[in-house]
């Protein structure tokens, strides 16, 4: 098992984390990286990998109008889910039979 946080566009373009932060009632403290470190901790409890996709996508994999990926943030997605899956090693399933609809 592996996680992976899917951000929003509030937590990769700058000026939207400065909004979001503005919303926070303690403006000082606030920590956009907060929910990334908890659920990091948690899978480093559990001896799970973690990603957080915030740290690998940027404003300009994403579609203009929403938090959706657009072809080059899929693209970016699928690279990392391949070589996540060959750095820990998981294996093939066990058979590549196809299937006849």
């Amino acid at each position: 098992m592996v996680v992976f946080s899917i951000p929003d566009k509030s937590q990769i373009e700058s000026k939207r984390i400065t909004k979001l932060a503005g919303l926070s009632p303690d403006k000082d403290t606030f920590d956009e990286n907060k929910p990334d470190r908890e659920l990091e901790a948690i899978c480093s409890k559990h001896a799970v990998p973690f990603y957080a996709l915030k740290d690998y996508l940027n404003s300009e994999d994403l579609l203009e109008k929403d938090s959706h990926w657009n072809r080059k943030g899929n693209r970016k997605v699928a690279g990392l889910i391949r070589d996540v899956h060959l750095k820990h090693g998981f294996r093939q399933a066990a058979s590549k039979k196809s299937i006849t609809v």
